[in-house]
């Protein structure tokens, strides 16, 4: 291992506005730089990254409430470079893509590494988000399993982005699709058997609903899923600027009429229960998603 001489830093970084912004706002953070005495460090080259995802920030404070349709897979990877004025100012501009679409809320950490005339070197940090819409959709958690024939209850809130109530009455539509499977046997390396499943969303009912208050119970709403299977419900609504506003999930409706699943192997049976946690003396509803009839 090498051992160095320890170097306090003569200078630091401040990041002086702010870090949230609206929708379609070009991103824009200030960075200003000095040295501890006071005198701006002026011509030091600075290189910056950016690291950001959709859908990993939702209002805070709303715990067992739903958000979104993104799983944090969509990725925002930048890079750039520049150089500190005579003041030590630099504003730096990420670029994002305009095709990233909108839905959902983009988060992710900028951070800089600054090199002064001494070739010390200096990386700090921080937070950007730029929301999505004025508000959002929040879904209350719904059970994983549902009956054939029983209209929804649901309780849905808008909430703004600081994470308070963006109040009641507000429009949207609830959507409701079954999700139908389509599995195809295929045969692979070795002679193993494994199948191909195909997703196909089929609109089953609709609904022009109303947020409701926080503390209020559930509404029970003219959408019924008819019979067993797999389901998407998909909350959609638009902000005063026209951003679109979605959020969605997915459940199982348990019932007599067989089903196709996304079954991945005949010799197996997934059992899907209800909830995700129960207490003691809660009864505990499993579906049970088979390959074959007759079970």
């Amino acid at each position: 291992f090498n051992v160095y001489e320890y170097e306090p830093s003569t200078f630091k970084v401040r990041f002086p506005g702010r870090n949230q912004f609206a929708p379609d706002e070009p991103i824009e953070v200030p960075l200003q730089v000095g040295y501890y005495f006071g005198k701006p460090l002026s011509g030091a080259k600075v290189k910056w990254t950016f690291d950001g995802r959709l859908g990993s920030h939702w209002p805070a404070g709303w715990d067992g409430y739903h958000f979104g349709v993104y799983d944090s897979s969509d990725y925002v990877d930048l890079s750039g470079e520049g150089t500190l004025s005579t003041a030590g100012k630099l504003t730096i501009r990420p670029e994002m893509d305009s095709d990233r679409g909108n839905r959902a809320p983009l988060r992710g950490r900028l951070q800089v590494r600054i090199t002064d005339a001494n070739l010390q070197t200096i990386t700090a940090s921080n937070s950007v988000t730029q929301h999505s819409s004025d508000y959002y959709l929040g879904l209350r958690e719904l059970p994983d399993v549902h009956w054939a024939g029983q209209p929804l209850a649901l309780k849905v809130v808008a909430v703004n982005p600081t994470g308070k109530s963006a109040g009641t009455g507000v429009s949207y539509t609830a959507t409701l699709n079954k999700i139908e499977w389509h599995s195809v046997k295929m045969k692979g390396a070795g002679g193993a058997v494994r199948f191909q499943n195909r997703r196909k969303l089929k609109q089953i009912d609709e609904a022009n609903l109303q947020t409701i208050g926080r503390n209020a119970d559930p509404v029970v709403v003219p959408i019924t899923p008819p019979e067993s299977g797999q389901y998407e419900l998909v909350l959609r609504a638009g902000d005063s600027q026209g951003q679109p506003i979605l959020t969605s999930t997915e459940f199982y409706v348990s019932g007599k009429q067989p089903q196709a699943w996304d079954y991945e192997n005949e010799f197996q049976m997934d059992l899907v229960p209800d909830k995700s946690f129960y207490h003691s003396g809660d009864t505990a509803n499993i579906l049970l998603k088979a390959p074959i009839n007759g079970i």
